[in-house]
C-alpha cells in the first residue's frame, strides 16, 4: 500500500506543485488546474520517450 500512496503522490506531483505556486486550493477549482498540469507534463514526457524509441 505504501509503494501505491508513492506512485500517487509521483503521479500528482507536476499539477500540486503548480497549485501550490499558484495558491489555488484543490476545493476551489475542482482539480481542474491539476488535471490539466499532470496530463500536459505526462503525455509531453510519453511523447518524447514514444519518439525517442520509435526513430
Amino acid at each position: 500500500m505504501i509503494i501505491l500512496k508513492m506512485a500517487l503522490s509521483l503521479f500528482l506531483w507536476p499539477g500540486n506543485a503548480i497549485s501550490r505556486a499558484l495558491s489555488i486550493n484543490i476545493s476551489e477549482d475542482g482539480g481542474q488546474v491539476r488535471s490539466l498540469v499532470n496530463g500536459l507534463f505526462w503525455g509531453t514526457l510519453l511523447l518524447i520517450v514514444a519518439l525517442i524509441f520509435h526513430g
